[in-house]
């Protein structure tokens, strides 16, 4: 009797620790996913301010003054 006791607790402590590995799994992944999307969106600001700057340079003959679209006067 014991050792169907003792099987079923090892079977439950398995299970709860694939569980809790599953999860902590899913949560990396999320965290994972989030830093790629936010990498990408700066990465799309920093083309934009590049893309300015490098109007403003063309422009040289006079000085212009433009808000990018991460709130920077160039």
């Amino acid at each position: 009797m014991e050792d169907k006791a003792k099987k079923k607790n090892n079977k439950g402590i398995e299970l709860v620790s694939k569980v809790h590995n599953m999860k902590t799994l899913k949560r990396t992944y999320t965290i994972k996913q989030s830093a790629k999307r936010a990498a990408a969106l700066h990465q799309a600001k920093i083309k934009e301010v590049r893309e300015v700057i490098s109007e403003n340079k063309q422009d040289s003959s006079r000085i212009k003054m433009r808000k990018t679209p991460a709130g920077v006067f160039l």
